[in-house]
């Protein structure tokens, strides 16, 4: 059962647990840490998890995306999804795609918004595709929750990444790398925080002057 308590500062909601434990950060503004005994995290419900990492989306609008850093930083799940990893199986059943997602810096300080925001999607698509295509073939139910929360995830930064403009090009800046495979678990999560931190982070920068006008 979850009851509120408080850390620090921070009115947050904590789970009962028995003392040795760990703090997990959840994306939520309504949660920022659950409190919960390391040999009993397998336990954690992975529906509270959804149903917070829902809240916080469902409260979150572009602009406060754009222009709260704490906004993005609560979405971001793969500071959650560590710890539940290591109950996990790393090897996965089938390879999960990981495009490239280099910048040239000098390169993309030269490119238009529009085609930023279209490399960005793309990135997101196809790993979110990546994602759904590996579920049917997953055999454990540890990797199954951590792939549904990641996949959760991806679709809520897609959402918003396509809705800062209403025409995203067709065209998208060239990828100095070639995308490439993995069939680590581990290796996956890394690489979707690599996405967040780096291209998405980057095309954030791009909209700071909206936020001047924001309250």
């Amino acid at each position: 059962m979850l009851r509120q308590g408080t850390l620090g500062n921070c009115n947050c909601f904590f789970m009962d647990v028995q003392t040795h434990g760990m703090k997990i950060r959840l994306p939520s503004r309504y949660s920022h840490y659950m409190y919960v005994p390391y040999r009993r995290i397998k336990a954690i419900k992975l529906s509270v998890l959804l149903l917070l990492l829902q809240l916080q989306f469902s409260q979150t609008k572009p602009i406060d995306f754009i222009c709260d850093p704490e906004v993005r930083r609560r979405m971001d799940v793969t500071e959650t999804l560590e710890p539940l990893m290591t109950h996990c199986l790393d090897q996965l059943p089938s390879d999960v795609l990981q495009p490239c997602v280099r910048i040239n810096m000098g390169a993309w300080k030269q490119t238009s918004f529009q085609q930023k925001q279209a490399f960005v999607r793309d990135s997101l698509d196809a790993f979110l595709r990546s994602l759904g295509n590996l579920k049917d073939s997953l055999s454990t139910s540890c990797q199954t929750d951590v792939l549904k929360l990641l996949e959760r995830s991806v679709k809520n930064h897609l959402l918003i990444v396509e809705h800062l403009e209403r025409r995203i090009s067709t065209l998208t800046p060239e990828r100095d790398c070639e995308g490439h495979k993995t069939s680590s678990l581990t290796q996956t999560v890394r690489f979707y925080r690599k996405l967040l931190r780096g291209p998405v982070e980057l095309l954030m920068k791009d909209l700071t002057h909206m936020c001047t006008t924001h309250t």
